[in-house]
């Protein structure tokens, strides 16, 4: 079973390298494996050993580093060693921040017990719940913004559609209208022929019968 150790700490390192070289010669004497980032805004890193003494005077030498009597560190077990050999690398940042101009050493958060933790996170969650009805208040609206939406847009397809069919009545009637028209038309012609028939039927007819008068 092998003991593992997760430590940080921020604090003010004038000589990382100075450290870098210490640190390796003594946790390598210790047999211990693991990484630790040192830079000049303190150490970060997980380490581990078989033997749980020889990992808390590791812990020890760190702890004698001037400004990390109070280094963080979290214990954890596991059956296999975690890690292939000892490394200790130089970082200029020990977490990747990206910011030069910020200075872990000097500016850092409210530390808190965890005895406190949860009283601290009703506490925020209090502030946030405003925060929280707003937002379900808006996303409300915008629901119901949606579904108007919705609605208008299935109102404009149905008066699209019933405007498609009105045009479309429109035009059939204009032909009916039209083919009433040549009816209509064609029946005044056939008026006009018969009645021009009729006449010349009848001029023949009284034609013949002058005729036959002046025979007889």
């Amino acid at each position: 079973m092998f003991k593992v150790a997760a430590l940080y700490k921020f604090s003010e390192i004038d000589n990382p390298l100075e450290v870098q070289i210490s640190l390796k010669k003594i946790l390598k004497k210790l047999s211990i494996y693991g990484t630790i980032l040192v830079g000049s805004e303190g150490i970060n890193g997980t380490i581990a050993a078989k033997n749980e003494k020889n990992l808390n005077k590791a812990l020890m030498h760190l702890k004698n580093l001037k400004g990390f009597n109070d280094l963080d560190i979290k214990f954890s077990d596991s059956k296999k060693n975690p890690f292939i050999r000892l490394k200790i690398k130089l970082k200029q940042e020990i977490v990747t921040i990206g910011d030069k101009s910020i200075d872990p050493t000097k500016s850092v958060g409210e530390y808190v017990n965890p005895e406190d933790w949860n009283s601290l996170l009703e506490e925020e969650n209090k502030k946030l719940a405003p925060l929280r009805d707003k937002k379900m208040e808006s996303a409300a609206s915008l629901q119901k913004l949606n579904l108007n939406m919705a609605s208008l847009v299935e109102e404009e397809l149905r008066v699209k559609s019933l405007q498609e069919k009105l045009e479309k009545s429109i035009k059939t009637i204009e032909s009916d209208l039209e083919r009433e028209k040549s009816i209509s038309l064609d029946a005044d012609l056939n008026e006009k022929r018969i009645s021009k028939e009729k006449e010349e039927l009848l001029k023949t007819e009284k034609e013949l019968i002058q005729v036959e008068s002046s025979a007889s």
